[in-house]
């Protein structure tokens, strides 16, 4: 469940853009040519897609709770509720609990790493 609505928190600050205001990091843009915003949409969605899926689900969850904790640090100014006016705090939080109940959990019976056939059953009977 945690991946469906992580990807739909992806979703939603790529297409709504109602993106909390990120600092500035001139340093990182001047020299690698890289924009913060952009690498933290995209390693979301990675993590999104990969959890969702079932790829090394502890890694990638693990992985996003510091950035979902910083969401919710983002929001705290904006009051508890997710509905108030600039969102609220409350489901970013939920989202990185949820996270590391994940992180806990691993891959589940459907992950796609599970299904695929083991090397013993591809070998030949002698």
């Amino acid at each position: 469940m945690l991946h469906y609505q992580a990807y739909a928190l992806d979703a939603s600050k790529v297409w709504v853009r109602q993106q909390p205001q990120v600092r500035r990091l001139p340093g990182l843009k001047r020299k690698y040519g890289l924009n913060p915003r952009s690498c933290l949409i995209a390693g979301e969605a990675t993590a999104g897609i990969a959890i969702l899926l079932g790829i090394h689900t502890r890694w990638f969850a693990l992985a996003m709770i510091p950035v979902l904790l910083g969401a919710t640090w983002a929001y705290t100014g904006n009051g508890w509720l997710f509905t108030n006016e600039g969102g609220g705090w409350e489901y970013p939080l939920l989202l990185s609990v949820l996270a590391g109940v994940q992180s806990l959990l691993g891959d589940g019976r459907y992950s796609v790493l599970n299904l695929r056939p083991s090397v013993g059953a591809m070998r030949p009977s002698a």
